[in-house]
């Protein structure tokens, strides 16, 4: 039987799989150190109210319902395990639009108010809830005159809104 001959040939080839194989090798040891940097895995997600429900659907029990089904954990993927949308990375419930009243506010300059008809608990027991569950809270309000659904906002009274939201 003839002995097997590395030939220039069957070298270059072999040089060239070994530094794909080096360069894939130092690809994924980069992202995997990559991620120890301080820098979120994934970015900021969340639910945001007025994506789903524009002003119609923005109440504390649809918010609620929102929040427990992105907790929930639905059927073992392909690995085996059983995930929810929150496990997912999905952090944060954003009230948009529609949870001021829509009576004004700041006429005695008076702090912006909830919708008492949508959210008949108030915003404590609301974000005292979603916080229970493991979600962050955010919300929103408008820069001018007006949100876009009409309601009222925050133009002049920026830093007054701004520490009754802290």
């Amino acid at each position: 039987m003839k002995a097997f001959q590395k030939t220039d040939k069957y070298r270059a080839v072999m040089l060239r799989q070994g530094l794909v194989g080096l360069a894939v090798l130092a690809l994924f040891a980069s992202s995997v150190f990559a991620l120890q940097d301080g820098a979120a895995r994934t970015p900021p997600m969340g639910f945001n109210t007025w994506n789903y429900f524009g002003c119609n659907g923005c109440t504390q029990a649809n918010i609620l319902a929102v929040a427990k089904a992105m907790s929930l954990k639905h059927a073992a993927n392909w690995e085996g395990k059983s995930l929810s949308l929150q496990d997912a990375g999905y952090k944060y419930i954003n009230l948009d639009d529609c949870w001021e009243n829509g009576t004004g506010a700041h006429p005695n300059n008076d702090t912006l108010k909830w919708d008492a008809s949508r959210f008949p608990l108030g915003f404590i027991k609301l974000t005292d809830s979603l916080h229970h569950m493991g979600f962050k809270v955010g919300i929103y309000t408008c820069a001018g005159t007006s949100t876009c659904a009409g309601r009222p906002s925050s133009q002049g009274y920026e830093a007054m809104d701004g520490y009754t939201f802290v």
